[in-house]
């Protein structure tokens, strides 16, 4: 009877999900929302309000093609009394690219990195056609609190993950009083990391490279990791096997939205990619 009542309950929030992208709701405030943007503004007045362009990210996540939103905009007008048409000019100006501030659910952090294809040829074209061009890639950085993205950087793929890393934990000061551990794999192995983490009095459960020796060289949370994972056990009783809800993350969002990007250049990238992280929250959040 359980299982049939977490079934229903998932079911639900999945269907949801279908709500989000068909709310019109914003409609019934819109005339008091372009009120407020142009209050003491300068210049031209705004002539659609915020709530229009959230509504077309959510489309957009799926679309990928300004002028197919436009079009949209126009179906929705012939149906929908007074519904907003943009240009597709104006909506790729105007799209919010940006991540809502997500507060930290839990006691537990995990971070790791992506990679994401920018658009190109598919892989039978380029093998049908013999195309042998150098791969195309950024890197998507996160920390996760298991469920949500709390924190992202997108990269080219030259960045390593170390410096990435340290960018995004030192915004999240506010956020940490909660934090209890910190999840890594070796590819974040470094006494700065280790310092940086346990400066904030939370517990760096960092994967050591191996062969690694118990001395402290300025950082004695390192040595004490590396005597602590000489146990054969200390994966499983430390709580760094909890790494693989970051993988699941990478993998919900690849199978949802694929790997490949639309966006040739590495700025409108980074701005698809914002969006879709932005979106996959939303559709966790539910």
């Amino acid at each position: 009877m359980c299982r049939k009542g977490v079934w229903r309950e998932y079911n639900e929030r999945l269907v949801k999900r279908g709500e989000i992208l068909i709310d019109i709701g914003f409609l019934e405030d819109i005339e008091e929302e372009l009120e407020e943007l142009n209050e003491g503004k300068r210049g031209r007045p705004y002539k659609y309000g915020d709530a229009l362009f959230t509504f077309l990210g959510y489309l957009y996540v799926f679309v990928r093609n300004y002028r197919m939103l436009e079009g949209i905009c126009r179906a929705f007008s012939k149906i929908v009394k007074g519904f907003p048409t943009p240009d597709h000019s104006t909506i790729h100006r105007r799209l919010k690219a940006n991540l809502p501030k997500v507060d930290v659910d839990g006691n537990m952090l995990i971070v790791d990195s992506t990679g994401f294809r920018l658009g190109r040829a598919t892989e039978y074209v380029e093998y049908r056609h013999r195309l042998r061009r150098r791969k195309k890639w950024i890197k998507l950085h996160i920390i996760t609190d298991g469920k949500k993205v709390v924190r992202l950087i997108i990269t080219k793929n030259n960045i390593g993950d170390s410096p990435a890393f340290r960018q995004m934990f030192k915004t999240l000061k506010n956020e940490l009083k909660d934090v209890d551990v910190l999840i890594a794999d070796s590819a974040y192995d470094s006494r700065q990391n280790f310092n940086l983490v346990a400066e904030y009095g939370i517990k760096p459960l960092i994967k050591v490279r191996k062969n690694s020796k118990s001395i402290s060289k300025g950082s004695p949370p390192r040595r004490e990791a590396v005597i602590e994972q000489r146990d054969p056990s200390w994966s499983k009783n430390s709580g760094y096997s909890k790494r693989w809800l970051v993988e699941s993350i990478f993998s919900s969002l690849k199978r949802t939205f694929g790997e490949t990007l639309s966006s040739r250049k590495f700025n409108y990238a980074v701005r698809e990619l914002t969006i879709i992280i932005s979106f996959f929250n939303l559709f966790h959040s539910l």
